[in-house]
């Protein structure tokens, strides 16, 4: 196991030399921070996040930090390190300090870009992550997951409308002889497409679809035994002046198991408030649906986003 990882680093270190020694001009560093928290009513009472079905609150800090080095006709290398960490807080099941169960997890990985114009751009990640979770509070030890995954970002603009897709291949490795989570071949993609007006030189109204399809597999052979298949939809209009952004949208989610149930399913409203200025953002989102898989219930949702990068 040991081995592996540093067999990675040191590609990635020898990857890096190598753009070094070709670059024409001097490279960009770059530091950014993610702060996020969120959390969900389920009928009017403390529900879930998105780390669990027990849990109300949610936290996450994210810091990554990346090289990127312009290396002419369009071709930009960014080697990077992220460290993510979540936590789940259980104020009414865990008083003492609240937090219940938390994990962190480690990336190291390479952003290749070939922006051939303004309409075409075509970028290649290899990413790598180390996750050491603790699945629930009686646990003792946290669990390893190496996770190896390719991805294809199609993007452009043409006029008004614009268009990216960002398509990876989760490639989870058994490392560790751990029967619970065997080596797998699954989908991760983001579809996003959208009209954007300019109005003035501090106003734009924008017109966003974006889909995330998660396909989780459970099998070396791609979608060979698919165990979980999340759907989400989105359509968002949002008016943007001097740095602020209000957006309204609707919203539904799907998904089913192995045996192809209903497990959730969602079709609500978003509306949210974003401001950005300069190098830093900080953004709220706020989303009610009803869950026709589960009894017709209503489910909120709240998360607040700060971003700074420099």
């Amino acid at each position: 196991m040991a081995k592996k990882i540093t067999t990675l680093i040191i590609a990635l270190v020898a990857l890096t030399g190598a753009v070094i020694a070709q670059e024409a001009t001097p490279p960009k560093v770059s530091v950014e921070l993610v702060q996020r928290m969120d959390t969900e009513l389920n009928e009017g009472f403390i529900g879930s996040n998105e780390l669990s079905d027990t849990d109300p609150f949610g936290t996450r800090t994210e810091v990554k930090g990346s090289v990127a080095f312009a290396l002419g006709s369009g071709v930009t290398v960014a080697p990077y390190i992220k460290d993510r960490y979540e936590a789940k807080l259980s104020p009414l099941t865990t008083p003492a300090g609240f937090l219940d169960r938390n994990r962190n997890r480690l990336y190291l990985g390479v952003d290749s870009n070939f922006a051939f114009d303004k309409a075409l751009n075509l970028g290649i990640n290899l990413e790598y992550r180390l996750a050491s979770d603790i699945r629930d509070s009686a646990a003792t030890t946290a669990r390893p997951e190496h996770r190896f995954m390719p991805s294809v970002i199609v993007k452009g603009a043409i006029s008004e409308f614009y268009y990216n897709i960002n398509q990876g291949i989760p490639v989870i490795l058994d490392f560790d002889g751990n029967t619970t989570d065997s080596s797998s071949v699954s989908l991760d993609g983001v579809y996003n497409a959208g009209l954007n007006f300019k109005l003035s030189d501090k106003e734009s109204l924008k017109l966003d679809i974006n889909n995330l399809l998660v396909v989780t597999n459970k099998s070396v052979a791609l979608l060979g035994v698919v165990n979980d298949i999340l759907n989400n939809f989105y359509f968002k209009v949002a008016f943007s002046t001097n740095g602020f952004t209000p957006a309204l949208g609707f919203v539904y989610v799907s998904r089913t198991d192995a045996n192809s149930a209903v497990t959730e399913d969602v079709a609500g409203g978003t509306l949210g408030l974003d401001f950005a200025k300069d190098n830093w953002s900080l953004g709220t989102n706020f989303q009610l649906g009803v869950n026709a898989a589960r009894a017709s219930r209503t489910e909120f949702q709240a998360s607040v986003i700060f971003k700074i990068k420099i």
